[in-house]
């Protein structure tokens, strides 16, 4: 499955290259282990955020074989951008939205 997954990808990137286009691959946002429900109480001003969010050692451990994946899949092939979610969410070590601290490694809030 995994050869596949990289021999596609480097065929749709390469396709969209040669028809003169340009590639963005934006990688998959972390996933949230807890039911929304959990954090909205009504009425939704009521926010509890904590425990909400993802953690990072997490994130990265379930995200680590499809990075690779995407990285072989796309050694060689020059100009093509590609955007991250992790580090937006969690960028330089603060915290971009109250509660998501521990997918900063326990950062204070913004």
């Amino acid at each position: 499955m995994e050869e596949f997954f990289v021999q596609k990808l480097r065929e749709v990137v390469l396709f969209f290259q040669s028809a003169g286009k340009r590639v963005v691959l934006i990688k998959q946002a972390p996933e949230l282990s807890v039911s929304l429900r959990a954090c909205f109480s009504r009425p939704l001003w009521t926010v509890n955020f904590m425990g909400c969010s993802p953690n990072l050692t997490v994130v990265n451990g379930y995200l680590g074989q499809y990075t690779d994946l995407i990285e072989t899949a796309l050694d060689g092939i020059e100009n093509v951008e590609i955007l991250d979610p992790v580090p937006v969410l969690c960028g330089h070590g603060t915290a971009l939205y109250p509660g998501m601290e521990s997918c900063c490694t326990g950062t204070p809030y913004i």
